[in-house]
């Protein structure tokens, strides 16, 4: 007998069947048999009699093979391992699980499934998905591959420009080679749709082949071969996104058709592509580089949009990872974000980094929100704009909004170790710290280079109680950059732990760092609070807010900063960045 409540969802035992199946066959749930017998045997007696004969009596029997003489009053083990379970399925949901169509779920004090379909997930899930792989240098030159992938990375541009569809992001679809297994792509990107290709040059003409590739039945759904002159490649671009959209979602609207955009001059598009190949890195030193290559692109051509808005979104990178003064660098931002709208009014780059410095520097919350909507309206598929208003939600508390950001980031970056970073900031703020070190794993084992990701997995370490692996996390994050908002945290980690002469001792360290160079006072908030001396917290958090520190951004949430959260001064800095100080904090979740 099926449960009403499955009919009134509308799901099909055979789909609940399935769904069971893969989450107990997940990375999350693998090592837990005992939770994948738990979750069976529930689903399938809720499914067989509504949940009539589902006692804790019964489970304890039945799941965890206790014996006739089972008092649950004396032993936990099903009110436990209950717990455990919707512990585990919160993280299955949040990760793995993030875009499947049905979702299980226990009321706390009843062991009864409950099902329901996830029709409030992000609209993206209704387009067609689309990933384009990385195009084959057939050129005689192996030093062509940044031009190869950098012409890719344009195609994709482009198609993510379309309503109509859900293009995956490079950063995903580069970790597959051109002729990487369809089906494994399709699992792996939740594509239905690749498009391929190849480029091999001959003096001053290039050739491009590509097609698009249905994943289910390897049948072409577009086919196209095209041979000019390298001045022509901008041409070729926008020919191969156009008809690859156009024969997914039908013939489009003049408004929807793929905007044009002002042509540079060949030597400045391939230093662009350059800079893009380094910006990828999502490094400081990356970034670094790639803004010298954008800024070289802009002299070769002062009418490059693109170029302009790449120039934004390397200084707010640099920002974040804690290396150049926010004061310094907001104008350089708006300024050439502001270039690139005047010279391409559909930028969509130029609209995020502007909702960026509107949000994270300058408090303007309602114009960060328009300017973000107004960059995901030219680029539906846009991962950076989803994770930078996720940050602008988080800094006003919108937990829900960022939520809702983050899906939607990931269903379109499957595979990034930025998208997955990111989810488990948010579940760390709150105060979901098992959930968080679940989202780091993942982040860690995707992409175990990428700058920050210690340090935040250090933070949830640290709140979960577990002060020793803390530590270690916030060393390992030093290993890798001399970044001083990390020895901030390990100030407070080393005195969580007990060890409060080493916290000093790294104290020492951190003020001696700053007389040499660039340390965020947020360093010296987390330190400082770390270790009880409330006053010098706030007379830093006082200075932090004075020029705009990014770590702010987690002022309202921010476990860290409990300590502080009752003091005129704290309430004055979220006065000063216009932040309301109800909802100040998560605590009690």
């Amino acid at each position: 007998m099926i449960a009403d409540q499955q009919r009134a969802a509308n799901i099909s035992e055979s789909e609940i069947l399935a769904h069971v199946e893969r989450i107990t066959k997940s990375r999350i749930f693998a090592g837990s048999p005992r939770l994948c017998r738990f979750l069976t045997w529930t689903v399938q007696e809720t499914m067989r009699s509504g949940g009539e004969n589902i006692k804790q009596y019964v489970i304890g029997r039945e799941v965890f093979d206790r014996r006739e003489e089972f008092d649950p009053r004396a032993d936990s083990i099903v009110r436990t391992e209950a717990r455990r379970l919707r512990r585990k399925l919160r993280e299955y949901y949040e990760l793995e699980g993030r875009s499947d169509a049905v979702q299980i779920s226990f009321k706390p004090g009843s062991y009864v499934a409950h099902f329901k379909t996830r029709d409030e997930g992000p609209k993206l899930q209704q387009k067609q998905a689309i990933a384009v792989l990385p195009f084959e240098n057939l050129t005689a030159s192996p030093d062509l591959e940044y031009f190869c992938r950098g012409m890719t990375e344009s195609i994709q541009a482009r198609l993510a420009s379309s309503a109509g569809l859900k293009v995956i992001s490079s950063l995903s679809a580069f970790r597959f080679e051109a002729d990487s297994d369809p089906a494994t792509i399709a699992s792996e990107l939740g594509v239905t749709l690749i498009v391929q290709g190849g480029i091999r040059q001959a003096s001053d003409r290039i050739r491009v082949h590509a097609k698009a590739v249905e994943t289910a039945s390897g049948s072409y759904l577009w086919a196209g071969v095209f041979d000019r002159k390298m001045s022509d490649i901008f041409a070729v671009e926008d020919e191969i996104a156009s008809s690859v959209a156009e024969a997914v979602v039908g013939r489009l609207s003049p408004h929807q058709r793929l905007r044009s955009i002002v042509v540079p001059s060949l030597e400045a598009y391939e230093l662009y592509l350059q800079g893009r190949q380094h910006w990828s890195k999502l490094s400081p030193e990356g970034c670094q580089q790639a803004l010298e290559y954008f800024t070289r692109a802009i002299l070769l051509s002062p009418g490059y949009a693109a170029a302009y808005a790449a120039v934004a979104d390397a200084y707010n990178w640099l920002i974040f990872f804690s290396t150049r003064e926010p004061l310094d660098v907001i104008e350089p931002i708006k300024q050439s974000a502001l270039r690139a709208i005047d010279l391409d009014p559909n930028c969509a780059e130029a609209y995020v980094a502007l909702g960026s410095v509107a949000a994270v520097f300058e408090s303007r919350w309602d114009e960060a929100e328009r300017l973000f909507r107004q960059g995901l309206e030219l680029r539906p598929s846009s991962v950076p704009a989803f994770i930078q208003r996720s940050f602008a939600r988080l800094q006003t508390g919108d937990l829900e909004g960022a939520r809702l950001d983050h899906e939607a980031a990931t269903e379109l970056d499957p595979l990034s170790p930025r998208c997955y970073r990111a989810t488990g900031f948010r579940l760390y703020l709150e105060r979901d710290y098992d959930a968080a070190l679940a989202a780091f794993g993942r982040a860690l084992k995707l992409g175990p280079e990428v700058k920050h990701t210690h340090y935040f997995r250090g933070l949830a370490l640290l709140h979960a109680g577990r002060h020793n692996q803390a530590v270690e996390a916030l060393l390992r994050s030093l290993n890798d950059s001399e970044c001083g908002l990390y020895m901030g945290a390990l100030v407070a980690a080393y005195a969580g732990s007990g060890r409060k002469r080493k916290a000093i001792q790294i104290l020492r360290d951190l003020e001696e760092l700053a007389r040499n160079a660039f340390v965020s006072p947020i360093a010296f908030v987390h330190a400082y609070a770390g270790i009880g001396d409330l006053d010098r917290a706030l007379d830093s958090l006082n200075r932090a807010a004075e020029r705009r520190f990014l770590g702010l951004m987690q002022l309202k949430l921010e476990p860290l900063l409990d300590p502080l959260r009752n003091e005129g001064q704290f309430i004055a800095a979220l006065e000063k960045l216009n932040l309301p100080r109800q909802a100040a904090s998560a605590q009690g979740r």
